[in-house]
């Protein structure tokens, strides 16, 4: 039985988490402290070191934060792929805390009788600074965010793999149970049988469906989860999301314009006085500059160089090192533009380092945070993608496999050859040979990842054949126009489709019809499968089943956004048109 423990944030603190919130905290202590300096600059001469102990609290406020991201928010929004739910509890609660720190400044100030920054309590202006500042300590939490998401889909793809695992074996073991050499050749002596009696024609088959039946009811049993529908189906619109090029933009100019938000608080003085003058807007302009530059060194340099070949603590020292070179021109912009008065003002150096030191560690974690989406995307992109494409291959095989070979369809088939043999002993030949081509491309073609057009033509023919047989009337057409038979395609692409097309197919006047087209221009195949249903009985069709959602599926991974999928009614006609990029 296939191990389906899941994945939950709510485990037990492990020596690694343990560690992780321990360095966080270390980092929430220095962000905090430069915080304290910007907060009671004015105040410094009166107070001096005193003023640290809000240290304490103002770090228990950030882990805090942390802890109820991890334990709440994630596995209760984000991990049940609540998205935008997520990201509005998440800005919620750091809004609420930053908040709560200038409700904290405002109790110190009156028990330490201290001049108040903010002359005006009620000023909408502080819920404006407020957001920007929660917006930064959100990017932050949400990188945090990013990490679960990898360990918990790392854990599903580790489940996928075990159960795709487990369906190659028992598909191995199929194959093997059933001798697929002795079939073929049973069938090819029936079939050429061309000078025996139809009596003798009829034993043979009568002995290969007795070697059937005894190797087909002694099958050992499939994984007993072969059927659920896999984790990444639920998954799939946020990996998209987090990876297609059709959003690459979008993510861009999202992330530049939350960079150009945050940068929108150098207009601030103190948190009710914005300044909107030349050397205030300077100064937001020279902050998202910094903000961008350092991001985009991340993403276009340092990332691809460093992290993505594996180089973790190169990684760690190029981006320190990065900070330390650019810390002479941000310290010269800060004193130009929005912040001058930390390096202006006589203070201790030991106030000044602590000031810049918090400065340095937040970008540090910013740019922690971003580094967690591109491992993230990198990883859907490489690893999650590869083994959720092999998984839900080896899923729709056995799917098919599944359905081919149970009892009933093979003994109907080979019962209606022996019927068929006495009236029209060419055609039943020919129905021999249409079995021997469909069992030849499940047991044989199956288990590759790709095959020639022309050898899934050739199924998809044998396939309507064999349908013919169990059916009173059935009518089917198969074009080719202009098709490259020699295009390399996915096994079993089709099946899905055309399965779907001969179940529910039924016209007004009784004769189920199926038509599918090839063609191919410009490096794409289309493939078109359109069959008509009866009046009425329109809503009986149903195109988003599990089999035509897990073939969507199959196409993302395949593809991307490199294909095109549609369905829809004409008239009393349903049809499917599908448009893949062949090489």
């Amino acid at each position: 039985m296939v191990n389906r423990k899941k994945y939950s944030p709510w485990g037990a603190i492990t020596i690694r988490s343990a560690v992780r919130y321990l360095l966080l905290t270390l980092a929430f202590v220095f962000i905090s402290s430069g915080a304290l300096v910007a907060g009671f600059l004015d105040t410094y001469d009166a107070v001096g070191f005193g003023i640290f102990w809000l240290l304490l609290p103002m770090t228990a406020i950030f882990i805090a934060a942390v802890v109820v991201n991890d334990r709440i928010l994630i596995p209760f929004l984000l991990l049940k792929r609540r998205l935008g739910g997520y990201c509005a509890a998440l800005f919620a609660m750091v809004y609420t805390l930053t908040l709560i720190s200038i409700g904290m400044e405002y109790l110190s100030r009156r028990l330490l009788d201290l001049p108040m920054r903010i002359s005006d309590y009620s000023s909408p202006w502080i819920l404006a600074d407020a957001s920007g500042n929660s917006m930064l300590l959100a990017l932050i939490l949400l990188g945090l965010a990013m990490l679960h998401l990898f360990r918990r889909w790392r854990h599903e793809v580790a489940a996928e793999r075990e159960l795709s695992d487990r369906l190659q074996s028992y598909i191995a073991t199929v194959r093997e149970r059933l001798n697929p050499v002795l079939i073929f050749q049973k069938l090819e002596e029936i079939r050429i049988a061309s000078q025996a009696s139809t009596d003798e024609i009829v034993g043979m088959i009568r002995q290969l469906s007795d070697y059937l039946r005894g190797q087909l009811y002694e099958l050992p049993a499939p994984p007993s989860a072969a059927c659920r529908q896999p984790y990444e189906a639920a998954d799939s619109r946020l990996a998209t999301l987090l990876v297609a090029r059709r959003f690459r933009a979008g993510r861009h100019i999202i992330f530049l314009a939350i960079l150009m938000y945050i940068s929108c608080g150098a207009l601030f003085i103190a948190p009710d006085k914005p300044e909107f003058s030349v050397n205030a807007l300077m100064g937001v302009l020279a902050m998202f500059g910094i903000l961008a530059t350092i991001s985009y060194a991340n993403i276009l340099w340092l990332y691809p160089r460093f992290m993505k070949r594996g180089n973790m603590s190169r990684y760690a020292m190029a981006i320190g090192v990065m900070l330390v070179v650019l810390l002479v021109p941000i310290t010269i912009m800060q004193i130009l533009t929005y912040e001058p008065n930390v390096y202006t003002k006589p203070l201790p150096m030991t106030v000044v380092i602590i000031s810049t030191i918090g400065s340095l560690m937040t970008l540090f974690l910013f740019i922690g945070g971003t580094s967690a989406l591109l491992l993230l995307q990198n990883w859907i992109c490489t690893q999650r993608r590869l083994s959720m494409l092999h998984a839900e291959t080896i899923r729709q095989e056995y799917a098919y496999l599944r359905k081919q070979i149970n009892p009933h369809f093979l003994f109907n088939v080979l019962n209606n050859i022996g019927i068929t043999v006495y009236d029209a002993p060419d055609y039943a030949r020919s129905l021999i040979s249409d079995l021997i081509q469909l069992l030849r491309y499940q047991l044989g073609e199956m288990g590759r990842e790709s095959t020639t057009l022309s050898r899934e033509v050739s199924f998809i023919r044998s396939y309507f054949a064999l349908e013919a047989t169990r059916r009173e009337s059935f009518e089917y057409l198969i074009d080719i126009d202009s098709a490259d038979m020699d295009a390399r395609i996915p096994t079993l692409l089709f099946i899905p489709f055309i399965e779907n097309a001969v179940k529910y197919s039924g016209a007004d006047d009784g004769v189920p019809e199926v038509e599918v087209r090839f063609s191919s221009a410009n490096s794409r195949l289309t493939f078109t499968c359109a069959n008509p249903y009866a009046s009425g009985n329109r809503g009986a069709r149903r195109s988003s089943g599990i089999g035509l959602a897990n073939t969507r599926r199959r196409l993302d991974l395949l593809y991307d956004d490199a294909y095109s999928l549609h369905c829809g009614h004409d008239g009393n006609i349903y049809c499917v048109k599908l448009e893949i990029p062949i090489q």
